[in-house]
């Protein structure tokens, strides 16, 4: 739910006000699993904030929401998937797996700025890169349609790739393309346009990994990406146990809940 223009602010007034509204006056507990929220501008916003203010219980998966939405009824909550990867092996120091082409996950971004610019330079920098689709879906929002605008020529799926090996660590500007790579035991770089991305990257442990999408610097993520090549255990294991502790979160609240 973002509404920091007018477009998004119609897109949240058709398509989750309605919801959000019938969740709020519910008469039995309303739980929002772990979402990133915000900017809320407008009037939009004010509803949507003052409506998450009323539900039973809303899950923050990032610190701006937390500050932005307030309240007695949030908690700070890591993303799902960020969820399943923590319940997964740690990661493999496989370094003929690490030492693979370079695999690059690019995507149309709104209010791009110079950032097609920056990832066409990471892509000239790096030796070799594979350009991955993530999503494939019909129209604009398509990552191979995104290519084709650009000149660029995909290498097929990122699915493929981590399914049979093909390439080595990933950069990824979807949050779940390198969340879909950490779990496939693949080091990522995340080049992050939204708050999501920050607190799901902090949450394993890995914010020296994330960048912000529209302002990165090719050269600092290059050389990430050839340090991470030389040594795997450059970029570390993702820790077994996100930092934020989202059972023991729930557990409080449910408790304070029930007793009120």
């Amino acid at each position: 739910m973002v509404a920091d223009s007018l477009v998004r602010q119609s897109g949240v007034l058709l398509n989750h006000l309605v919801q959000l509204q019938t969740a709020a006056r519910a008469p039995v507990p309303s739980i929002y699993l772990p979402q990133s929220v915000g900017p809320l501008h407008g009037p939009v916003g004010r509803a949507v904030k003052s409506n998450l203010n009323k539900v039973s219980l809303f899950c923050a998966r990032d610190d701006l929401t937390m500050a932005e939405i307030g309240g007695d009824n949030i908690i700070r909550c890591a993303d799902l998937a960020v969820l399943k990867l923590a319940r997964a092996d740690d990661m493999t120091n496989d370094r003929q797996l690490h030492a693979g082409a370079p695999i690059l996950v690019g995507r149309d971004l709104p209010n791009p700025g110079d950032y097609v610019e920056r990832l066409e330079t990471l892509g000239k920098t790096l030796a070799n890169p594979l350009w991955a689709v993530q999503a494939d879906v019909v129209g604009d929002r398509s990552d191979r349609a995104f290519y084709q605008r650009h000149g660029i020529a995909d290498d097929g799926t990122l699915a493929d790739m981590l399914a049979t090996g093909k390439g080595g660590a990933v950069v990824s500007v979807r949050l779940h393309g390198a969340i879909a790579s950490l779990i496939a035991g693949r080091p990522a770089v995340h080049l992050a346009y939204e708050r999501k991305g920050w607190g799901a990257y902090e949450d394993l442990g890995l914010g020296e990994f994330v960048h912000d999408a529209r302002t990165f610097d090719p050269a600092v993520v290059a050389d990430q990406i050839n340090r991470i090549r030389q040594e795997p255990s450059v970029f570390g294991t993702v820790s077994a146990k996100p930092p934020r502790n989202c059972r023991l979160n729930m557990i409080i609240w449910w408790t304070n809940y029930t007793a009120v």
